[in-house]
């Protein structure tokens, strides 16, 4: 299940904002946003996620969703995230990436293929 659809769901009262750096993504997101009558609920805004213009402490949750493989700096995006979440925030990344030299690697290669679509499902 997508943010968007989520917070169709399950109203909320305070505000949802969107960031990327690909103003493509941007799109994608107010289009489904658009679709389904949330607009004003959830904005969009093209961010840098390792420096983002948002003040400390200013956001209850933050999530990432099958994105963070695409960080430049993933360290700074840390950084950042702790920068505007409070003590008590909450941080969910969705992510399925496996790595290839990984002593384990074998079993990402052998359940991504089910668990993979089951999850990405769940985010869409």
């Amino acid at each position: 299940m997508s943010l968007s659809r989520w917070c169709k769901n399950h109203p909320f009262g305070g505000a949802c904002h969107g960031i990327d750096i690909s103003e493509e993504m941007m799109r994608i997101g107010a289009e489904k946003v658009n679709d389904l009558g949330l607009n004003g609920r959830i904005d969009f805004e093209r961010q840098d996620c390792t420096a983002t213009t948002f003040a400390a402490n200013s956001f209850d949750a933050a999530t990432i969703s099958f994105g963070i493989r695409n960080f430049p700096d993933i360290p700074a995006a840390a950084r950042e995230l702790q920068r505007i979440l409070p003590p008590l925030g909450v941080l969910v990344i969705a992510e399925l990436s496996s790595r290839r030299t990984s002593r384990y690697a074998w079993v990402t290669s052998s359940t991504q293929g089910v668990l993979s679509p089951l999850i990405g499902r769940f985010f869409r």
